[in-house]
């Protein structure tokens, strides 16, 4: 099962920060692609590595159920 989320801490592969709200949960996260995302992109989480999610930014043509 795909799932979505926001970012809420914009992803920063230099600095290693990054945060997103997926449903009620908040998770630290990195871009799969190791690029910045600023924050309120809408994402689609490609893989959990631990503690942390890995995304990528969502396209507009992917739909969210």
């Amino acid at each position: 099962m795909e799932k979505f989320g926001k970012v809420t801490i914009a992803i920063d592969p230099i600095e290693g920060k990054g945060q997103i709200k997926i449903g009620g949960e908040i998770w630290s996260a990195a871009s799969s692609d190791n690029t910045s995302i600023p924050e309120d992109t809408k994402i689609i989480v490609e893989k959990i590595d631990g503690v942390k999610a890995i995304v990528k930014p969502l396209k507009t043509k992917e739909v969210i159920n």
